[in-house]
């Protein structure tokens, strides 16, 4: 559930911060690099997987979300003095491009670790689900609140996301 409710708050990030970039600079060029940069952890993903599937997945899971937060504060504390600049806006979605690429493969091959073998079906299918309901639902919603709280109040909600799946990673014992 940690790392669902994560996954929810980086997608409305993923959406308000290329948006916003949209907007007050009014350049495609702008927004399409923003775009290439949120892909940068493709480029490092077999090495991810090798380090999960070999490491301890909790141990990755839990330094990707405490990287991903760490990231995302430093984000909210930019926007929220009005000291952001698009150099550090393209920096810091690389570097969380890099750490969500840990945290997803870690989630996911930690679930069938985690859940019974019987009800392992019906847990991949809520996996599934959020990220259905991540790239379905979250659009709109992400639109809806940046037009009421801004990308301060979006970037706030992400890192509140990020203590919330660490306080779960911390809690859960793997086997």
């Amino acid at each position: 559930s940690g790392q669902q409710i994560s996954l929810i708050g980086s997608a409305l990030t993923g959406w308000a911060l290329p948006l916003t970039v949209l907007v007050d600079h009014k350049s495609l060029a702008q927004f399409s690099l923003l775009a290439v940069l949120n892909l940068a952890g493709l480029l490092i993903s077999p090495l991810a997987g090798a380090v999960v599937d070999r490491g301890s997945r909790r141990a990755v899971m839990l330094a990707a979300d405490c990287a991903s937060g760490a990231i995302e504060a430093v984000l909210a504390v930019l926007v929220l003095t009005g000291g952001v600049h698009l150099w550090q806006i393209y920096l810091l979605v690389t570097a969380l491009s890099v750490s969500t690429t840990f945290q997803r493969l870690a989630y996911g091959s930690a679930v069938p670790q985690l859940v019974p073998k019987q009800y392992l079906g019906h847990a991949i299918g809520v996996t599934q689900m959020t990220n259905g309901v991540a790239q379905l639902v979250v659009p709109l919603v992400a639109a809806g609140l940046l037009g009421v709280m801004g990308l301060g109040g979006i970037v706030v909600i992400d890192v509140v996301s990020y203590a919330f799946a660490i306080a779960v990673v911390l809690l859960v014992r793997f086997p």
